[in-house]
């Protein structure tokens, strides 16, 4: 198991240090209004160490049990990371600019009206045929 470990981490680590792009701050840039874009973008690392810190203490609490079941206390640091996936299935939309490069404008045009909270994103749209 340790092994399997240490190999996905450093598989991991390999897959960011050769990746061609990043994606998650560009999707953030894309998608959320100039003046809370900065924001934005340092949440992923903010609730993604939080989230690690959530599951360490689900542990902490499981390990004062009179007789803590070892297997549990793994499985459940699985919680945080499938919410996050099962949120981001069901509630993420696709990139406008992805949508625009597509030629699927009117998709593209509602969601950014779903994202802005506005009916007017034609100035938004132009942005997007660059």
């Amino acid at each position: 198991m340790l092994i399997l470990s240490s190999l996905c981490y450093l598989v991991g680590s390999l897959v960011m240090l050769w990746s061609p792009n990043v994606y998650i701050p560009l999707y953030i840039s894309e998608t959320a209004p100039s003046e809370i874009r900065g924001t934005l973008n340092t949440l992923p690392q903010f609730l993604g160490s939080g989230g690690m810190f959530l599951s360490y203490i689900m542990v902490f609490i499981m390990s004062l049990q009179d007789s803590p079941n070892w297997r549990v206390m793994l499985g459940v640091l699985a919680i945080p990371s499938l919410s996050y996936l099962v949120l981001t299935v069901l509630f993420l939309p696709e990139s406008p600019r992805w949508l625009v490069s597509k030629g699927r404008l009117d998709e593209a045009r509602l969601v950014l009206q779903r994202l802005r909270g506005r009916e007017d994103v034609a100035g938004k749209m132009v942005f997007f045929y660059r």
